[in-house]
């Protein structure tokens, strides 16, 4: 399964104040060690890293990339045009243009899922309602990491039956 790595998942490796989102974080990167997923992020990562006001954290977020192989992708101009396109429709707000980034480059490149902490503006239903609305295309699901391991079928059935789980609320078939 290809999956598309948002920047707020590989931060909770750090984290000092949500020790169960680090052990769900750690248990994901777990599995893309052997082999369980097919991790890619984009240059967007990267920039968003470079940001980081620690030298230290920006370094370690990087070399997350290196530890697990974790493909870095360029923005391509047609994922700048889909981010646009959700800000038309306003799946995302323009000041969250960047996580609209996100969205899009995993959609251009045909991942098969997105794995975001990002519970405010990736991982929530209204965004998933946004983009269908949009295409069909995009991935098969956006996930916290904690739920990646069940894939898009748990994400149907959770979109059929109209139910939101605290961990679960995914995105776009």
């Amino acid at each position: 399964m290809k999956l598309y790595l948002e920047t707020s998942v590989p931060n909770f490796l750090f984290s000092r104040q949500d020790a169960e989102k680090r052990l769900v974080t750690a248990h994901f990167f777990l599995e893309v060690r052997n082999g369980l997923h097919e991790v890619v992020t984009s240059t967007l990562y990267e920039w968003e890293v470079a940001r980081h006001p620690s030298e230290t954290m920006r370094a370690e977020l990087l070399q997350i990339l290196v530890d697990f192989s974790i493909l870095v992708v360029p923005l391509k101009q047609e994922a700048y045009d889909l981010a646009v396109r959700y800000v038309a429709c306003q799946a995302f707000t323009e000041s969250n243009f960047q996580d609209a980034l996100h969205v899009a480059i995993a959609a251009v490149e045909g991942c098969d899922g997105i794995v975001s902490w990002n519970f405010k503006h990736i991982v929530r239903a209204w965004t998933m309602q946004k983009v269908l609305q949009l295409h069909r295309r995009i991935s098969e699901w956006i996930a916290s990491p904690e739920t990646a391991a069940t894939g898009p079928v748990a994400w149907r059935e959770m979109f059929e039956t109209g139910q939101s789980h605290r961990h679960t609320s995914v995105i776009c078939p």
